[in-house]
């Protein structure tokens, strides 16, 4: 399980990054993004930290992915949903000409995406959190 949990978090790893970066976009070149964009981003740039150090802890670890497989299963195949459809909100929103111009979720909706990512961001940390907890156990080292 751990090559496949690797690459689940892989692929969720290459469509924050893309989710982000269009917001970063958005936030950049909207003078009108709400307070909340701010945080969103931020969020998800966080996720994409933890996310790339579960998957380094994962490649290093030689028992696979113990506990934190079902945390795993729970929270990555949701938050892919979530960010196909934030993905696809922007890529419409996009295709609409000048609401270009604007940011691409209305307030309510943000805070929903915003509520959803720190649900998520803790599930990540906690899985990260019993990983660690194996390898130290362990004294598990990486070898680069």
């Amino acid at each position: 399980m751990e090559l496949a949990a690797v690459g689940l978090i892989l692929r969720v790893l290459l469509l924050a990054a893309k989710v982000g970066k269009s917001l970063y976009k958005y936030y950049g070149n909207v003078a009108e993004a709400p307070a909340q964009a701010l945080r969103l981003r931020q969020g998800l740039g966080t996720i994409i930290a933890i996310l790339n150090t579960l998957k380094d802890t994962l490649e290093c670890s030689p028992t696979g992915v113990n506990d934190s497989e079902k945390v795993l299963e729970e929270a990555l195949v949701p938050f892919e949903v979530l960010l196909k459809e934030m993905e696809e909100r922007i890529q419409d929103h996009k295709a609409r000409g000048f609401t270009m111009l604007k940011w691409p979720f209305k307030e309510e909706t943000n805070k929903d995406y915003l509520d959803r990512v720190e649900s998520y961001k803790s599930y990540f940390i906690f899985a990260l959190m019993l990983e660690n907890r194996y390898d130290a156990t362990r004294y598990v080292i990486c070898a680069e």
